[in-house]
């Protein structure tokens, strides 16, 4: 959960949020610790994780901007990064649809997460 991530200091770990206008609608963490290379072997990958958005915002198009922006931002905040990993559970159908529009593409990896499979999609440049 946001309120989680928000309370714990974490090396590595960088927490995004998502204004509309200054009101934030959504956050994200994107990580540079050992755990990407769950889901990469490239040394200069972020992992992108804890992706939500605000229930009362849902259907806003919110998800599919911060998506298409955060490859921008990586690069501007991350100049060494030319990668960002995610990864979406197989039953969570739209997700993988709305990553693809934004650039990522699946890797074809799977891994076992807490709730199921989950589909390995990245973004490189």
């Amino acid at each position: 959960m946001p309120s989680h991530a928000l309370d714990q200091s974490m090396n590595g770990v960088y927490r995004v949020v998502i204004l509309e206008s200054s009101r934030p609608v959504g956050f994200f963490l994107l990580n540079q610790t050992e755990r990407v290379y769950n889901y990469t072997e490239n040394p200069s990958a972020l992992l992108l994780t804890a992706f939500s958005i605000n229930h009362m915002d849902h259907g806003k198009v919110f998800a599919e901007r911060a998506m298409r922006m955060v490859k921008g931002f990586a690069e501007y905040e991350f100049p060494h990064v030319n990668e960002i990993v995610h990864t979406v559970n197989h039953n969570n159908i739209p997700a993988p649809k709305l990553y693809s529009k934004c650039g990522f593409l699946d890797t074809g990896l799977r891994r076992e997460g807490r709730i199921g499979e989950q589909i390995v999609m990245s973004l490189s440049w």
